[in-house]
């Protein structure tokens, strides 16, 4: 009787296990179901290079160059480094299909406005990741969606997204950062876009042209209307549509980005406003003692 009950509870026990096994093997299954990309992250926020920013416009430096000066902060001069994100996107089968390189300054200081600068670019770039992550219309999406269906047949490789530190300049209690970046969908070229922000130094607060200038917007939609249109008129003709000019009286100067140069502010229109895609950013200078700056 001692024998059949010690088979009795093996053969139970065998039974059990089989049965976790199978359950354990179907939740896995599902789960891969639902996660139809994998993400590889690397967060080790290399700082690449630094660079002192005191009035003079600064273009970031490549990654094989740069001197981190220690000075920084405040109203005076500031001095950054480059910190970078990268992550990379896989299908279900492991294909990379979509990576991006995020590239923002970290300004080195322990005021205040700084520190808030700083944070406003670190909740960027998580911004960015949550966007790529997370949305069924991101970029990450679309291109997930080109694999699938066209993995066997036409797929030109991942895409790609980098964003990078364009250009740091000051001028008084004020900073601007204008951020570029470029989109390459598999082996298409990039496709440019650009980001402008503009802080105050003593607090750290976003503002506006408006309030740097103390101009309203409808003084500046004048102002920029007269200045592109002078730029399509003194121009190459080839560069910009035959109705450029018309275009730019119901242009939306909203539009306009700006930052600022050694000697005054820089606005730019986007490709496809006035000019096409060839011709890239349209831009124009206003010196500062024009633009009440």
């Amino acid at each position: 009787m001692r024998r059949k009950s010690v088979w009795v509870i093996l053969a139970v026990l065998a039974v059990s296990l089989t049965a976790l096994f199978v359950i354990r093997m179907v939740s896995g299954r599902r789960d891969a179901e639902k996660s139809p990309e994998k993400a590889d992250v690397q967060e080790d926020y290399p700082a690449q290079e630094g660079r002192e920013v005191d009035g003079a416009a600064q273009k970031a430096p490549g990654r094989e160059e740069g001197n981190r000066d220690p000075s920084g902060g405040g109203s005076g001069p500031l001095t950054y480094v480059v910190r970078q994100l990268w992550q990379e996107y896989q299908a279900d089968d492991g294909a990379p299909i979509f990576s991006v390189q995020l590239s923002w300054p970290a300004f080195d200081g322990e005021g205040e406005g700084v520190k808030t600068i700083n944070r406003y670019f670190e909740n960027w770039a998580q911004a960015k990741l949550a966007e790529y992550g997370g949305g069924q219309n991101s970029t990450r999406q679309s291109a997930l969606e080109v694999y699938r269906e066209s993995r066997s047949t036409s797929w030109t490789g991942p895409w790609g997204e980098t964003y990078a530190v364009e250009s740091v300049q000051t001028h008084g209690d004020y900073v601007s950062i204008l951020m570029a970046s470029s989109l390459a969908e598999g082996a298409a070229g990039g496709l440019p876009y650009r980001e402008s922000h503009l802080f105050r130094i003593s607090d750290g607060e976003r503002v506006g042209i408006c309030e740097i200038t103390k101009k309203e917007q409808k003084e500046w939609d004048r102002i920029l209307r007269e200045n592109f249109s002078r730029a399509v008129r003194e121009g190459d003709p080839a560069l910009y549509y035959n109705n450029a000019l018309e275009r730019l009286q119901t242009c939306d100067m909203q539009k306009a980005g700006c930052y600022f140069s050694d000697t005054g502010i820089v606005f730019y229109l986007p490709p496809y406003e006035i000019a096409p895609y060839s011709t890239g950013y349209v831009e124009v200078l206003i010196p500062y003692d024009e633009a009440g700056a």
